[in-house]
């Protein structure tokens, strides 16, 4: 839940990483990592998808739009899907989700 006081938000939601091992000299990992970008948002109570469309666009261009380089420490980042939450009749505020999985190599010694 959140406070109607604190829309609009958003929230970053860091899920199970998923290690796999990699050869080599040096102890190192291959993590896909999974996050969930959410946002609260004010709507129109009769038209609440438009601003959960809208929510949704914002949240993939700040992913995606640019170079995709991330500092130069993630490999690949994958959508995963989307979600407009449920809401009660009535409430001007709309819940979205954007699911991804972000790729990256960890040195095991040096975390």
């Amino acid at each position: 839940n959140v406070d109607e006081t604190q829309v609009p938000c958003a929230v970053l939601l860091e899920g199970n990483d998923s290690p796999t091992s990699r050869p080599g000299k040096i102890p190192a990992a291959l993590i896909t990592q999974r996050y969930v970008l959410a946002a609260y948002v004010p709507c129109d109570p009769d038209n609440p998808n438009d601003a959960a469309h809208a929510a949704i666009r914002d949240l993939k261009k700040a992913i995606f739009a640019g170079d995709g380089d991330f500092g130069g420490r993630v490999s690949k980042v994958s959508y995963k899907g989307r979600d407009i939450g449920p809401r009660a009749d009535g409430v001007p505020i709309v819940f979205v989700t954007v699911d991804i999985d972000v790729e990256y190599v960890e040195d095991l010694t040096n975390p």
